[in-house]
């Protein structure tokens, strides 16, 4: 078994498939190469023009499309795992922003003007602990944190500065009623 005439054979189909120099290198020795008049032999001339078909126009673009195809199924596959890791890692988390957000979450679904005022009663008296009327920021930090909501909510001096607009909903005592 020669091994020179198969590589050379498998190489020069390479170059034709890659249009490497296949014209003048390859196809016109290979057509007057059986002819001694310099003549293109025709069944030479037919096979290559065949190959040239079959392999460059056909089998390329098959093989080029079914490459594309791999390739849009596995982007979207991995566009599709991304989304599925991104809702699992925000199961069970909130996306609370201010500290009475976790509350908030829960009183958007009232039905009416009276059914908020409610609300919004029945969640002052909850965290009048004392039942005075009044909270103060203690008061009021405890309150919320006995709502036992999630995220629980940890209110702090500052935010119950901003929630006063700075001490200017409060008493002079720093307290608030169900009015202000």
């Amino acid at each position: 078994v020669e091994l020179e005439p198969w590589h050379s054979f498998y190489c020069q189909r390479w170059q034709i498939c890659t249009g490497d120099g296949w014209a003048s290198q390859i196809a016109r020795p290979l057509f007057q190469h059986f002819q001694p008049s310099g003549a293109v032999d025709p069944v030479a001339a037919v096979f290559f023009v065949l190959f040239v078909i079959l392999v460059g126009w056909t089998l390329l673009s098959v093989v080029v499309a079914v490459l594309l195809e791999n390739f849009i199924q596995a982007s979207w596959a991995e566009r599709e795992e991304t989304e599925r890791e991104t809702k699992r890692a925000r199961v069970g988390k909130s996306v609370a922003i201010g500290p009475l957000d976790p509350l908030l979450l829960k009183m958007v679904h009232y039905r009416s003007t009276e059914d908020l005022h409610k609300l919004t009663l029945l969640v002052f008296e909850a965290m009048d602990v004392l039942g005075t009327g009044y909270v103060e920021y203690g008061t009021m930090r405890d309150g919320l944190r006995a709502l036992h909501l999630d995220p629980p909510i940890m209110l702090s001096a500052e935010d119950f500065q901003i929630l006063t607009c700075n001490g200017l909903l409060c008493g002079s005592q720093g307290e608030m009623s169900f009015e202000s």
